[in-house]
């Protein structure tokens, strides 16, 4: 467990060693065990504070299936499932981009890479949403941005990695990033909804 915090705590000051770190673990069990820790992370300190206070969702869902009265209850269950399928869904449209286009990929690197960005920001975006909400900050949109722009160090990481260890372009890494991100969004807006509004 030592070693998996290390790789943590390397990506907030040292993208070079954090990429170097990630390339030593030969499974994509620790990328998954990042990916679980910031769902649980979500779950509970983003999703249950508001279903247990009777929040709801704004704009109301897109779901009609799920009912704005228990929508963060929804999530509270939902969210685990949702980040584990988008971590193997963006490190597989990653992985299939690379091949198309005759990069080298490695799977393995791409999921870990991909699931330990997730935790490394996500830790972030939580604490940081909580402090906008207490210090009276509510704007969907100011909080928005915000996150756009804390989420750019995962960006930092993919292209450091990526670039150490795959050795792609630092600019068809960006159209990489940005490529996932577009065939991602869609179904976040579609599904999420954050409480802070």
């Amino acid at each position: 467990m030592r070693r998996f915090l290390r790789v943590v705590l390397l990506g907030y000051w040292n993208p070079a060693r954090f990429a170097e770190a990630v390339r030593d673990v030969r499974t994509p069990a620790w990328g998954l065990l990042a990916v679980l820790i910031r769902a649980a992370m979500d779950s509970l300190f983003t999703y249950l504070p508001p279903a247990l206070m009777g929040w709801r969702p704004w704009p109301s869902p897109t779901i009609t299936l799920l009912h704005a009265e228990t929508y963060y209850w929804s999530l509270v269950w939902f969210t685990p499932l949702y980040m584990v399928a988008l971590w193997v869904y963006l490190a597989g449209v990653t992985h299939v981009a690379l091949r198309l286009t005759g990069r080298r990929t490695d799977m393995d690197f791409i999921l870990n890479v991909g699931g330990f960005a997730q935790l490394i920001v996500g830790a972030v975006l939580v604490a940081w949403d909580w402090g906008c909400y207490a210090l009276g900050m509510r704007s969907p949109v100011a909080l928005g941005i915000t996150h756009w722009i804390l989420a750019q160090w995962a960006t930092v990481l993919i292209v450091v990695a990526y670039r150490k260890y795959l050795d792609l372009p630092v600019s068809f890494t960006l159209g990489l990033y940005v490529f996932s991100a577009l065939v991602s969004y869609p179904i976040s807006m579609l599904v999420m909804r954050s409480p802070f509004h």
